[in-house]
């Protein structure tokens, strides 16, 4: 899962440093989630998916902006994302 998380942060540095659209945005995640999608369950990638940007978001807290835009991006792309994000939150309350 390490090489899809590091994907992920890469997605997500290009995009904050504005060298992808919101369109390129959203098709390099869903080709991440695509080829991921015959080696791990959906409900992990998801959940990892949403653990990068949730980890990416508190790191790099002076672009709040971008990522409440990578946020609707997500929820456009796959709303599960924030969904298992939410239940693994849950799980690490109790």
């Amino acid at each position: 899962m390490g090489e899809l998380r590091s994907r992920v942060r890469n997605v997500i540095h290009r995009y904050i440093n504005d060298k992808l659209t919101d369109e390129e945005f959203k098709e390099q995640i869903k080709e991440i989630i695509e080829e991921y999608r015959e080696k791990l369950p959906e409900s992990l990638i998801y959940q990892d998916i949403g653990l990068v940007v949730w980890e990416r978001e508190h790191k790099l807290s002076s672009y709040s902006k971008e990522f409440k835009k990578i946020w609707i991006l997500l929820e456009q792309i796959e709303p599960k994302i924030k969904e298992k994000l939410n239940q693994w939150e849950d799980i690490m309350k109790k």
